[in-house]
Order: C-alpha cells, then structure tokens, then sequence
C-alpha cells in the first residue's frame, strides 16, 4: 500500500496505472485485483490509510485571545512544515481538489475536516469565541490558503537558498507574516462582528463619485 499511496499522491489517480503500482512495489500485476479487488478500491484504501495516520496537533487550554493567537501560530508553522514534508494526505487532498474523480468524495471531505479541525477551534480561540461558525470556516480557509502559497512561493525562486526547501527560519519568519495578516483579519471580522452596522472602513478619495466600500459588502 506504500507503493501505491507514493504513486497516487504524485501522479493522481487518473495518471496512475496498476502496473505503476506493480512495478514500484515489484509486485504482480495480479495481485492488486487479488488483495484489493481493483484499482479503485485500492485507492480508497490509500485515502482512507492516510486519514488514519493523520494526528493534528495537541490543541492545549486556552485562557484568553492572546493565548489563541499563540496556539493558532503554533498550528501554522506545524501546517507550513506538513506542507513543507509534502506529505501523502495533503498530495492526495490536493489532487483530488484540482482533478476530482468522484471516487472519494467522503474521504475527501473527512480528511479537510480531521487536518483543519484544530485550525477552527484556534480561531475560534483568537476571536474570542465571536465569530459565526461559517465565518471562523472562511478564515481557516484563508489561513490554510497562505500556508500553501509558501510552496509556490519556494518554486518560484523567492526564497534565494541552494536547499530544496525553505529553512526553518524562512518557515518561521513566513509563519509569522500569515499569523500577523490573519489575526488582524479576525479581529476585523470580529468588531464588524460586534458592531454589524460599521462595515469596512475607507479612506476617502478625492473623487466625488467613489462610493463607500460598505454600500457593497
């Protein structure tokens, strides 16, 4: 099942054959249908094997909105690091969000909940518990959002290192500007929140027909 998780998570299951997997795992190419029955149960098995395996982190007691800011930074620098290791769970989440196969939808969805859980109940945490459920979602969405755009971020040559990957003070000082953007974003939301009939704030122009950004949200 290794061979065939390492396979699935680089190539998607579309682009990979039965006797990738054979090949990779030097196994015959009868033995997938014999122990699996098929390749699309095969996959499902991969899928499900790495939610398994998958353990967010501990998510410790929290006193105070600043003590969530602290656990959500902790929570994004584990993230940054995951994505960073490339892991399987991540590779297959992510393959199937860009080329769905309809094959495990549920697993898809159950896999985003068991890797984002820890990330909602943090921001929860740094809003002080007030923000509507649909809202702390929005903002984890946002987060995770960032995290990933570490890795386009790398192949594009921002970070200017020989290393294959950012270091660990690029992953630091990167965890640091998506806890800072993220936070204000929340506390934003949370006095919007508070104070329902502010909305956003604008700078006025000088034009006289630019319209305040509240008239649109």
């Amino acid at each position: 099942m290794f061979s065939a998780c390492k396979i699935f998570a680089s190539k998607g299951y579309r682009d990979t054959t039965v006797a990738d997997i054979c090949e990779a795992a030097q196994a015959n190419i009868a033995s997938v249908n014999y122990h699996f029955g098929n390749k699309e149960s095969l996959y499902r098995q991969v899928f499900q094997r790495q939610i398994d395996l998958y353990e967010p982190p501990h998510l410790p007691p929290v006193a105070n909105c600043e003590d969530g800011v602290k656990v959500l930074k902790s929570f994004i620098v584990d993230r940054l690091e995951w994505l960073v290791q490339d892991d399987p769970l991540e590779r297959l989440i992510r393959a199937e969000l860009v080329q769905p196969t309809g094959l495990v939808d549920d697993l898809r969805v159950a896999g985003l909940e068991k890797s984002q859980t820890h990330f909602i109940e943090a921001v929860r945490m740094a809003s002080g518990d007030a923000l509507p459920e649909a809202t702390v979602r929005l903002c984890v969405t946002s987060i995770l959002s960032q995290c990933r755009a570490l890795m386009a971020l790398s192949q594009l040559g921002f970070y200017a290192t020989s290393a294959p990957r950012p270091t660990d003070a690029e992953i630091e000082t990167f965890a640091n500007h998506v806890t800072v953007f993220s936070v204000a974003g929340i506390k934003a939301l949370t006095e919007r929140q508070q104070n329902p009939g502010a909305g956003f704030t604008q700078t006025q122009s000088t034009s006289q027909s630019s319209e305040p950004l509240a008239q649109h949200s």
